[in-house]
């Protein structure tokens, strides 16, 4: 019996795909999933229906020539021949041109469930839980069998081996997927031990990486009390639990990392924070040390008793000062005094009544008479002196001229 290396029957296979007359030239239709784009312009994606899925090649030379450029979850007609791909031994269709026949049915669910939560606010920044920056238990969403539970362990252990795990195992895929989840993260908000939950899976293609774009998951996260990072699929995946968490992470490596600090780092950091103090209060210390050597040597601490008698100086003359001064006030304030009294008694009326002259008044009412004009004929008064009161009687009156 003949042994056939992997290469011998790869290339076998190939021989015989390229060279069948439908494979060389078929026209395909089904939803693109996991479209990408490499740095030299060529794109790879997987075309898709209900059942199967083929991997397909767009080169540059190609895609230049179509209308409008694909996308995820676009339906396509794509046309091509079917070629084996060596490395990885993988059929797959290189396509010569595509004709698009509308959007893919998850990816349209996708975009609606999108505009929905974001038209009620979920993906408000306003609503996101602070990450706290020391985690003492970190709580994991995900399958306890894929590779990104095993990656998160290792990174959080190689970070920070204080840290405290729990781990709630959760479906990642199917139509059960959405409802384990869920109850995963209700099961760590009930146990209220974790100060940060990771809601995570490796890659996968669209379709694979939907239950993370479940509506019941989303609201799931939005409610949890307990700060969220969604770690899910690669770099370029995109789902709705990244839109509602409190933090995005590219890979659940990514996430892990995001979740606690690198106490290595912290280690790091403290030694150059505690070396910068040493040296800023030894740098301090030493210019106090060196001002007080300077005052030290000055006049006056070599000779207190010189500084006391200056300033027993200085405060005589300011006495003096104080002293005059207030001697200054006192003595203009007795002018003021003397020069209202002067007034003052220059117009009492009493004053005038000693020089002989007397003021009128009205009988009743002893309303000041001010000229002949106020008075009339018959008229009762009453006459103010120095020394008394005297009532006069108008018999005539007389205007000066």
């Amino acid at each position: 019996m003949k042994v056939y290396t992997v290469t011998e029957v790869t290339l076998y296979l190939k021989d015989m795909i390229i060279n069948d007359d439908v494979l060389s030239g078929l026209t395909v239709k089904g939803e693109i999933s996991n479209f990408s784009e490499s740095m030299a312009g060529h794109c790879y994606f997987t075309l898709k229906d209900s059942i199967c899925q083929l991997q397909c090649v767009l080169f540059k030379g190609a895609r230049s020539k179509m209308a409008s450029p694909l996308k995820e979850g676009m339906q396509i007609a794509a046309r091509g021949r079917i070629d084996v791909y060596e490395k990885q031994g993988r059929y797959q269709l290189i396509i010569d041109s595509v004709r698009v026949e509308g959007s893919g049915e998850l990816f349209e669910r996708f975009i609606k469930l999108k505009k929905k939560l974001e038209s009620e606010g979920l993906f408000d920044a306003a609503h996101r839980k602070k990450i706290p920056f020391f985690p003492k238990t970190v709580g994991i969403v995900t399958s306890p069998y894929g590779a990104a539970v095993r990656d998160i362990i290792t990174t959080l252990g190689k970070r920070n081996r204080s840290v405290r795990m729990i781990l709630s195992p959760v479906l990642v895929q199917g139509i059960d997927a959405p409802a384990s989840i869920c109850a995963g993260l209700e099961a760590l908000e009930r146990q209220g031990e974790a100060d940060v939950i990771i809601v995570a899976r490796g890659g996968g293609s669209f379709e694979e990486l939907m239950p993370f774009s479940d509506e019941r998951v989303a609201r799931a996260i939005y409610r949890c009390p307990i700060p969220v990072i969604s770690g899910v699929g690669h770099e370029t995946d995109f789902s709705i639990s990244d839109m509602v968490a409190d933090l995005r992470a590219p890979t659940p490596t990514a996430a892990a990392q995001m979740a606690v600090p690198d106490r290595s780092e912290l280690r790091r950091r403290l030694d150059l924070s505690a070396g910068r103090l040493t040296r800023a209060v030894q740098g301090r210390l030493s210019q106090m040390k060196t001002r007080l050597q300077a005052l030290h040597s000055q006049y006056f601490f070599r000779h207190p008793e010189r500084r006391i008698e200056m300033l027993s100086q200085s405060l005589d003359g300011l006495i003096r000062q104080m002293k005059a001064s207030v001697e200054r006030a006192i003595e203009m304030k007795r002018r003021n005094l003397e020069e209202l009294k002067v007034k003052c008694d220059a117009y009492n009326p009493a004053a005038i009544l000693e020089k002989g002259y007397c003021i009128a008044v009205t009988v009743p009412g002893r309303a000041v008479i001010r000229g002949v004009q106020e008075l009339h004929a018959e008229q009762r008064i009453q006459a103010i002196f120095r020394d008394g009161e005297a009532s006069l009687d108008v018999k005539e009156l007389f205007e000066k001229r």
